[in-house]
């Protein structure tokens, strides 16, 4: 019996443009946060850069930073983006609004945000990681199929 083929699906992963914390080194998390200044510069380079290229469609979480930086490249592209609650941040817990100063300061013995990423430490009240990537997998093989 012969395979079917399926189309391959590309995905491309765009971050949400500077904000405001971003500049003072603060986890944002699931937290609205504007966006900074010089944004509106890092927005106008990636429309142009994607403006060429053959994308479909356009998956944005629901906070307005990633909005905001998503909607000139719709727009240009003549996409409605569709929001996707499982595409939010990672709920960062007790980090949220925190700054790596302010950890540090409390959690001596560890780098921020390596030791996160690490499995050395358990960020308080935080999403896992792992359920992180287990959403994130959920919502790529939905837009897949």
């Amino acid at each position: 019996m012969p395979s079917q083929l399926t189309p391959s699906t590309f995905l491309l992963f765009l971050r949400h443009a500077q904000t405001i914390w971003n500049t003072e080194q603060r986890y944002a998390g699931q937290l609205e946060v504007p966006l900074s200044p010089e944004a509106s510069i890092q927005i106008m380079a990636i429309t142009k850069r994607l403006a060429s290229e053959p994308i479909k469609a356009i998956y944005t979480s629901p906070l307005h930073r990633c909005q905001e930086t998503i909607n000139p490249i719709a727009h240009h592209l003549h996409l409605k983006p569709v929001i996707n609650q499982d595409l939010i941040e990672r709920d960062l817990g007790e980090w949220q609004g925190r700054s790596a100063e302010e950890l540090t300061a409390q959690h001596p013995e560890h780098r921020f945000p390596d030791s996160a990423y690490s499995g050395e430490f358990r960020i308080p009240e935080a999403e896992t990681l792992e359920h992180l990537q287990t959403r994130v997998r959920a919502t790529m093989d939905d837009i897949h199929s």
